[in-house]
């Protein structure tokens, strides 16, 4: 199975709500989650972008079914929508 690399959009979020949600997550102290290879994030013209690497698109939805929805949960935040571009990798660097 290919690793696959997810560009998603949030048109409702922004740094302060984002902060939140990974403070939620605590990735710091309980490492990150299955299957996760990369992760960035920042502002776009309009809400917030993350890019991720995942080993799997199985690993990449049972974090979002499980440990995302709960993180903006705690956060006090209602997941926004997002609008998902998926793709296999063929090659990453380094």
């Amino acid at each position: 199975m290919a690793a696959v690399c997810l560009m998603l959009q949030f048109a409702t979020m922004d740094r302060i709500k984002y902060d939140e949600v990974m403070k939620a997550l605590d990735w710091r102290n309980s490492g990150a989650p299955k299957g996760l290879v990369s992760h960035v994030a920042g502002p776009m013209k309009v809400g917030w972008a993350v890019v991720d690497v995942w080993d799997s698109q199985a690993d990449f939805d049972n974090f979002l079914r499980t440990d995302l929805r709960k993180a903006f949960d705690r956060a006090g935040a209602r997941m926004p929508e997002m609008q998902v571009i998926a793709f296999d990798v063929h090659n990453q660097f380094p």
